[in-house]
């Protein structure tokens, strides 16, 4: 999360991964990482899809995960970014004269170091149902220095898809790295690994004018719409993303507390731009965000694109009293305050379900993709941070001869005073505690700690829906005949999130030329697959006197009931076979949710369509042999 005013020019680099929605679900543990690119794309009315390699087509994409910068507690000293052969002292990342090297230098220094030292992070993201990942990292605005840490770097996304996070790379983040040409290395290296989802451009650059860089939202603009449109010169295959803060605002502003730039000023001059980043901290609800977005396009006069909340949360500290500074923005210092983990998973879960509200995925008339939660792990060197711009003496407490206690290392709850949030709450950003997972405060490791939000995110961001049973599971059903058969479909968040419950009748699971069925609960309606299982027919909701039907079945959906309870979708299915479908079949069970996570096809009966003169003759030949012995 960055302020208005408060960086300098940080070079964060992000990256996130997504995973892809399929039949199956599972981790692909130590498998070989493909040479080749991930194919995403927006289509079907603003969905992200994927096509993974060595899969034959896409598959809608849920944004669902977290910001990660692992590192966690300052070091006391470490090695010299100019000569590494020496250590010098690190503690406090500020800047001043005649400090050798400069805080600034020994801060990215030591972040770009930090990312291969915490690959353990991602089997807990893993375990956390996590689909995406916003990296924040730094590696430079030189080619030669980029091509030091590059390979550090596909260790991280190798990582990453190995545990079914692939992945995002933020390709400039400051004006300098745009002058370079940075950009066109980064796109260059990682365009075909699979992990990449999108690439984005800067962060937050509304509120700081790629900091400090730029007065003009014009000019500004105008040179991301250029990077924009030379990234897709060199790859088809993934689109580009821009990362702005919440400024939906009635006009421009250039003071002394720096820039707020409007968000229609600049979609309106960013027609390259594919996808946005909106990083969004107004309390415990989004107030009318999702409206603000539409009603932005609507005053340009110009297409709508969709976006992604690249922040939301809230921190894990509760303020009982603080002073401020009257600063751009306005800092909190003496903070007071005990920790409240419980108010944290509490509002996180809830801004989540907002969003799982908006998604574009299942609803036409929605933009949003989905969210990353700011942010993984607690971050203790932040206050302290010449970026960050919280601390100093003598609000923080420096190492010395006389004091050989510190704070660099240990939880600082300064923060930034946010007044006008949208909300009727008064805010204050803690900037070391928004993490799902903490430290030990009196330990000297970064051994993770989970908090109570990670569970509560672990639930929320999963929580699969699950095929259940069916009743009667196995029986013999003679042609022509209705049978009814009471299938299950459960999900944790309640059955209200299930969206999709199919039924198929087969002998493998295959569309054509079988009983291939299915429920859509958003909008109660039946549906039924064609013969050759490539077009759906139907579209009548349970109780209605329509019937469905192909070559091989008849749905009555004047039979067919769905009812919910508790978490619990029951749907009887009232289906006649046809005489031209005979043997012996299985029953499937498939279902999806609202955010297209998915239990995949699972055998859950058996059924043997049978005539009358097959039944009679086996009867026969029962009663031949009883005279026979």
């Amino acid at each position: 999360m960055n302020h208005r005013n408060t960086m300098s020019k940080s070079k964060r680099y992000i990256f996130a991964l997504a995973w892809l929605i399929a039949f199956t679900y599972g981790a692909q543990g130590d498998q070989e990482v493909p040479q080749s690119a991930s194919e995403v794309s927006i289509e079907q009315g603003n969905i992200l899809m994927v096509k993974k390699p060595g899969q034959t087509q896409a598959k809608p994409f849920v944004i669902k995960g977290v910001s990660w910068s692992p590192a966690t507690r300052a070091p006391k000293d470490g090695p010299n970014p100019l000569s590494t052969l020496e250590n010098v002292q690190y503690g406090f990342f500020f800047d001043w004269d005649g400090r050798y090297p400069q805080g600034h230098e020994l801060l990215q220094y030591w972040l770009k170091n930090e990312l291969s030292s915490h690959l353990s992070d991602i089997p807990l993201m893993k375990q956390m149902n996590v689909n995406t990942v916003r990296l924040y990292h730094t590696i430079g605005s030189s080619v030669e220095e980029y091509n030091q840490v590059a390979i550090e770097i596909k260790k991280v996304l190798d990582e990453f898809y190995k545990n079914d996070i692939m992945v995002i790379v933020t390709v400039a983040i400051s004006k300098e790295q745009l002058d370079t040409g940075i950009y066109k290395e980064v796109v260059n290296a990682y365009k075909d690994h699979p992990a990449v989802l999108m690439w984005a451009i800067g962060n937050e650059w509304n509120l700081n004018g790629f900091y400090g860089a730029w007065d003009s939202v014009f000019d500004a603009s105008a040179r991301v719409n250029e990077v924009a449109e030379e990234i897709k010169a060199l790859d088809t295959h993934h689109p580009v993303c821009s990362i702005l803060g919440d400024s939906f605002l009635d006009s421009n502003s250039n003071d002394e507390c720096g820039v707020l730039w409007l968000v229609k000023d600049i979609l309106a001059h960013c027609p390259n731009v594919d996808i946005w980043g909106l990083n969004i901290y107004r309390g415990e609800s989004f107030g009318n965000l999702f409206e603000q977005w539409s009603q932005t396009w609507q005053e340009i006069a110009m297409e709508e694109k969709p976006f992604f909340v690249s922040e939301f949360g809230i921190d894990s500290f509760s303020v009982s009293g603080y002073s401020s500074y009257q600063s751009c923005p306005k800092k909190a210092y003496n903070v007071v305050g005990v920790s409240d983990e419980k108010k944290q998973a509490k509002v996180d879960t809830k801004l989540w379900n907002e969003i799982k509200k908006h998604l574009s995925v299942y609803s036409k008339s929605q933009l949003c993709l989905g969210g990353l939660i700011h942010e993984f792990n607690d971050e203790l060197w932040k206050v302290g941070s010449y970026h960050v711009g919280l601390g100093g003496l003598p609000d923080i407490d420096y190492d010395s001869l006389t004091d050989p206690d510190h704070s660099y290392d240990d939880y600082n709850a300064q923060g930034f005073i946010l007044e006008n949030n949208g909300t009727d709450n008064l805010l204050i950003f803690n900037e070391e505690h928004f993490g799902l997972v903490k430290v030990d405060p009196n330990g000297s490791t970064d051994e993770r700690i989970k908090k109570q939000a990670y569970f509560a995110m672990k639930r929320a961001f999963n929580n699969r829906p699950k095929a259940g049973s069916v009743v009667p599971s196995e029986s013999v059903v003679k042609k022509n005949t209705t049978i009814e058969l009471s299938a299950a479909y459960t999900d944790k968040n309640g059955w209200e999130d299930i969206k999709k419950a199919s039924f198929l009748i087969s002998s493998s699971i295959s569309p054509r030329h079988c009983v291939y069925a299915y429920y859509n609960q958003n909008t109660n309606k039946l549906y039924l697959k064609n013969n050759r299982g490539n077009a759906w027919i139907g579209g009548y909701a349970p109780g209605s006197s329509a019937v469905i039907e192909n070559s091989y079945a008849v749905l009555d959906c004047s039979k067919v009931s769905a009812t919910g309870s508790d978490t619990t979708l029951t749907i009887v299915w009232a289906i006649r076979l046809k005489t031209a479908f005979t043997g012996k079949k299985n029953i499937y069970l498939y279902v999806s949710d609202d955010s297209c996570a998915v239990d995949g096809w699972q055998k859950r009966g058996a059924l043997s369509v049978t005539s009358e003169n097959q039944k009679q003759s086996h009867h026969d030949k029962e009663r031949k042999g009883n005279r026979t012995q």
